[in-house]
């Protein structure tokens, strides 16, 4: 069992690397268009304040975020020579690729987005969780391998009451897959929301339960422990990854595990076990 989970953190350990990189030219492209001196809206970076403690309000806050997911970032090493202890660091890729991304979303949200998460959306989650009008939250990551089986997914999550959050891999998704099915409202029966064409919109899903976990409990940001406690004991939450595991998807994949999103796949995707370096 140890070289598929080897292979997986290896790929989450590449894949991260590719969006803290991509993190690094999309803030300086932002910084070098807007200046040192416009001010950021703070609540477009849940994970980063709740797991920190820190207010982000001015570029210098987003350099320093970026510096936190670097720093979180490994060194990339070659498959061979991978040794324990490597699941924390494939975890720690996972958490620098949430901090990356959701510094990209929040910089460049027009770019990706087709949904917004804002406190609204938040509060109607909550109500629908707490009247049980839904089981459970699941994002859906690509296209199905047709329009039948994107079909009966989608007809399996109704029979299920999961609300389904969809979100693309390079354009393509299930939610344009089968158009007629999908609603950016709930119906009587089902509960959809295309979120983005891209992948980098997970980081909006693992944002959604931290928002829901400060709204429901008396954890203060900063207690990073405490919050993704909260959050695996009290949200059944999991991402369904279609298609191969990139590198991209695996960080993806490694960075929900801390906060008890698991993945199904359409291939085998090993354990990883949620050790990481969070302060």
């Amino acid at each position: 069992m140890e070289e598929p989970v080897k292979a997986l953190a290896e790929t989450a350990i590449e894949g991260a690397q590719a969006v803290v990189k991509k993190c690094q030219y999309e803030v300086n492209k932002y910084i070098a268009d807007k200046g040192d001196i416009s001010r950021i809206d703070g609540k477009s970076f849940p994970i980063y304040s709740g797991l920190t403690g820190r207010r982000v309000e001015t570029v210098s806050d987003l350099r320093a975020i970026f510096k936190h997911a670097d720093e979180l970032l490994p060194e990339r090493v070659a498959h061979d020579t991978l040794r324990l202890p490597y699941l924390g660091d494939a975890l720690n890729a996972g958490m620098a690729t949430l901090l990356a991304s959701e510094l990209m979303e929040a910089v460049y949200p027009e770019s990706r987005m087709r949904f917004q998460i804002d406190d609204e959306f938040v509060k109607e989650i909550k109500q629908l969780l707490d009247e049980k009008s839904v089981k459970g939250l699941v994002a859906v990551v690509g296209p199905a391998p047709s329009e039948d089986r994107a079909k009966e997914l989608i007809s399996n999550l109704k029979k299920k009451k999961l609300f389904a959050i969809f979100i693309g891999v390079s354009g393509e998704s299930i939610a344009l897959q089968v158009k007629d099915e999908i609603r950016f409202a709930k119906k009587s029966d089902s509960f959809f929301i295309h979120l983005s064409d891209e992948i980098f919109g997970l980081v909006q899903f693992v944002g959604l339960l931290v928002r829901l976990a400060f709204i429901e409990s008396i954890i203060k940001p900063g207690e990073s422990g405490e919050l993704l406690s909260f959050i695996k004991k009290n949200y059944f939450a999991f991402q369904i990854v279609l298609g191969e595991i990139t590198p991209p998807k695996a960080a993806f994949i490694a960075g929900g595990i801390s906060f008890g999103v698991h993945t199904v796949g359409q291939v085998y995707i090993p354990q990883l076990l949620p050790i990481h370096s969070l302060p």
